[in-house]
């Protein structure tokens, strides 16, 4: 199922009441059919160095926690043939909002910013 098969009209259920079908904005992230789910990356990496399914989601779930730590440190991570994670200071701004056109303040804030090893991009170019 695509988005462009997503009617926005009016549909009615099992019983005769009416309903409004989801937005194709809400679908998209269901309809994403390339991309691997944290369980298919465990069971990938599980099959590829021979350690059970709950070691490798042992090993993500510290890896993320550790990743984070360093992060909130102000230390950069670098994880060899895959990018690196940083973390930048976004200033405070004025915005728009697009719905509206009203002009709203967005605070400071701490973002993860990952830029990917050109080894990386070069095998999947």
């Amino acid at each position: 199922m695509r988005a462009a098969n997503v009617s926005p009209a009016v549909a009615r259920d099992g019983n005769g009441h009416e309903r409004s079908q989801p937005s194709t904005r809400r679908l998209s992230h269901l309809l994403k059919e390339d991309s691997m789910t944290k369980n298919e990356l465990i069971a990938a990496i599980a099959e590829e160095t021979g350690k059970t399914k709950a070691d490798v989601s042992a090993i993500l779930t510290s890896l993320g926690a550790t990743v984070a730590k360093t992060l909130k440190k102000g230390d950069d991570v670098t994880l060899g043939g895959i990018g690196k994670l940083s973390a930048a200071k976004r200033e405070a701004r004025e915005a728009r909002n697009p719905s509206t056109g009203a002009t709203i303040k967005v605070p400071a804030k701490t973002v993860v910013k990952f830029k990917v090893t050109k080894d990386l991009a070069d095998a999947v170019a």
